[in-house]
């Protein structure tokens, strides 16, 4: 998503989570900004001097602008409350031809349409927003970039999102929000959902599951989507879908 259309240079991960797509970047030879809310997510003790990384939310971050090469958003845009405010500003931070990667749950997909309610894409009150692949399309192109890849097959993340909307839909997830006075902690839940898949019955679950995210990513209808635009110096009109 990344490298087909940029090489190398100055990338922001809005959102690092863990670390794990930053860590891939450092050892390829990028320089990493890197953004979190979290402070028990980010590492302790000295770091590589080719990786920044601050605790705070995306408004908040001073970051120069004219200066980045790339900015992803790996399941982060469904969460703010002004997406098309942080794509705007997204914009602002990258170079004449630098590009943005958005990931997120796809809203027309056939796990959505399949589990409805008890869809884990949803996530209700934590996703704010949810889009489908013409819906981002839109949104990227309003705020003046051109979407040059989209992307469905992600296997992980499609087993992970069944395995946890079957988890919805037996009750195991309810149960362990309960169990845990309320609390949902992602970690533990997803765990809980890849462990449906690890169990024995799971173990006859995982091969139609596999077939099914397979085949749905293929036909363009995954449980998620990730799509790369380029930042274009005036923003183009809506159009169709790419």
């Amino acid at each position: 998503m990344i490298l087909p259309h940029v090489q190398g240079g100055h990338l922001l991960d809005v959102g690092c989570g863990w670390g794990y797509f930053t860590r891939y970047l450092l050892d390829h030879g990028w320089q990493v900004t890197a953004l979190d809310p979290s402070p028990h997510r980010l590492p302790a003790g000295e770091l590589p001097p080719n990786l920044a990384i601050f605790n705070t939310t995306f408004d908040r971050a001073e970051l120069p602008e004219g200066t980045f090469d790339a900015v992803t958003f790996w399941h982060v845009l469904e969460h703010l409350p002004d997406p098309i405010q942080a794509l705007a500003r997204a914009r602002r931070l990258l170079k004449p031809g630098g590009i943005v990667v958005v990931g997120l749950p796809d809203f027309a997909g056939w796990q959505s349409r399949l589990f409805g309610r008890q869809w884990d894409g949803l996530r209700l009150p934590l996703h704010l927003h949810h889009f489908d692949r013409r819906s981002l399309t839109a949104v990227l192109r309003r705020c003046g970039y051109e979407p040059v890849q989209a992307r469905h097959f992600f296997l992980d993340k499609e087993l992970a999102t069944a395995a946890l909307s079957l988890g919805n839909v037996l009750g195991l997830l309810r149960l362990f929000t309960l169990l845990s006075g309320g609390r949902r902690p992602l970690v533990v839940a997803e765990l809980l959902g890849r462990a449906l898949v690890a169990a024995p019955a799971g173990a006859l679950l995982a091969p139609p599951l596999w077939l099914l995210c397979t085949a749905g990513a293929a036909l363009g209808h995954g449980a998620n989507i990730a799509m790369t635009a380029r930042y274009s110096p005036r923003p183009t009109p809506v159009a169709e879908d790419i």
